[in-house]
């Protein structure tokens, strides 16, 4: 059964660590994250394996035939998610972030120059995406069957296990981490890039809300002082 199940993950292992080692090697050499000491190198390390495990491993939900698919087609876009950022921290020197995304003056500047800024070995991004197709064309239907329930619950109780590893270590490096979201460069180093994205996300969605609750409550308060002006003036 082991054997079998390894079958099963055996092209999704080679996916994560090809993206994982592409990552480290995008922090190290695109990003200019400060590393204090040998802990903190090993949670930037380690940082997106969780990630990575958790993305990949939607596609064991899927029918034999359409696992390794998915798996290549989660990886191009992740691969884009990392040459946007690299792109876009050539010119502003910072992380992307949804207000970001949004401001039209920004991306307009950085739209004009995305040619200079784009470089060469920026190709070589999509080594590992070609790796992935090459072997899924080799051997596109012999990975072992679908995963059954207890696998998959199997599979993400490790990687449950790995993030909350992660977010530890991270924690006793870095206390009260994830109320610093001023510092960007901060939970880069000590959740991933993706997972700061998820992170960032949350918290723009968190303010839309507070922003609409305070508008509707705004919006209360001067129904009840016009109601009640209205009241006295009778």
């Amino acid at each position: 059964m082991r054997k079998s199940f390894f079958s099963k993950i055996l092209f999704l292992l080679i996916a994560t660590l090809l993206m994982w080692l592409k990552t480290y090697v995008v922090y190290k050499t695109s990003f200019n994250i400060k590393i204090e000491n040998f802990m903190q190198e090993f949670i930037l390390f380690i940082n997106p394996l969780s990630f990575l495990l958790f993305i990949f491993g939607i596609g064991l939900f899927f029918k034999e035939k359409n696992r390794n698919r998915f798996i290549i087609g989660a990886s191009i876009v992740l691969t884009f998610v990392l040459l946007a950022n690299m792109i876009f921290y050539r010119f502003y020197n910072d992380f992307l972030t949804i207000p970001v995304l949004f401001q039209t003056n920004n991306m307009g500047d950085l739209g004009s120059s995305i040619n200079s800024l784009f470089m060469p070995t920026d190709l070589l991004l999509v080594v590992d995406i070609a790796i992935l197709i090459w072997l899924y064309k080799r051997q596109p239907a012999k990975t072992g069957g679908k995963a059954t329930r207890k696998e998959r619950a199997a599979y993400y109780l490790f990687v449950a296990a790995v993030f909350f590893f992660n977010l530890g270590i991270s924690e006793t490096e870095r206390p009260q981490l994830l109320t610093r979201s001023f510092d960007r460069e901060v939970l880069v180093k000590n959740i991933s890039l993706y997972n700061f994205h998820i992170y960032d996300g949350l918290i723009q969605s968190k303010q839309s809300a507070q922003r609409a609750l305070a508008d509707s409550n705004s919006l209360t308060e001067i129904e009840n002082y016009v109601n009640a002006n209205r009241t006295d003036t009778n």
